[in-house]
């Protein structure tokens, strides 16, 4: 009914095709330089924040960061399988630091429901560490740097941070 009067009902028809096949792993760009209306498949056109990346990577892709500082949380929207995990690395011979303005951003990154996803070759400053940093019954880790919740097989390699903590005062 529809404003008090009866009204034809049609049937919905809805149709979802998937892939035949899953698609090639793809590697995706970001530096310091690029810019977030390029394409991201090069250096040369390489997109300027790595959330933009996160936006457009699946399962097997790899994101390349060039060198630089990134004030920036990403959220880790896409996951990896057993076989072909999802990659943040930092380009070869080059320094990606994400700086935490002195813990004005809370976490680097956030993976909530993720699985298989490598992060490798990054620095952490200025990131607190209070809040929840045990374990909780939803497998959370929570900690200035990562905010992991019910997540599995995530490799974090070759990371540093400069372990300034809650409490921290430079001299």
């Amino acid at each position: 009914l529809l404003d008090g009067k009866a009204v034809d009902q049609k049937p919905l028809s809805l149709t979802f095709r998937t892939a035949a096949q899953a698609s090639e792993p793809a590697e995706w760009f970001v530096a310091t330089d690029g810019n977030d209306a390029n394409d991201g498949r090069s250096r040369q056109k390489a997109l300027r924040s790595i959330n933009a990346a996160a936006e457009r990577a699946a399962a097997g892709d790899t994101i390349w960061v060039a060198g630089g500082t990134y004030s920036e949380i990403v959220y880790v929207r896409s996951t990896g399988d057993q076989e072909h995990p999802l990659v943040f690395r930092s380009l070869p011979g080059e320094k990606v630091v994400f700086d935490g303005r002195e813990r004005a951003i809370p976490h680097a990154f956030i993976l909530t429901g993720k699985a298989h996803v490598h992060i490798d070759g990054f620095y952490f400053t200025g990131f607190g560490f209070g809040g929840r940093r045990a374990v909780d019954r939803n497998h959370s880790v929570s900690s200035g740097i990562l905010n992991l919740s019910i997540t599995e097989d995530i490799h974090i390699t070759r990371c540093f941070s400069d372990g300034r903590g809650s409490g921290y005062a430079p001299p």
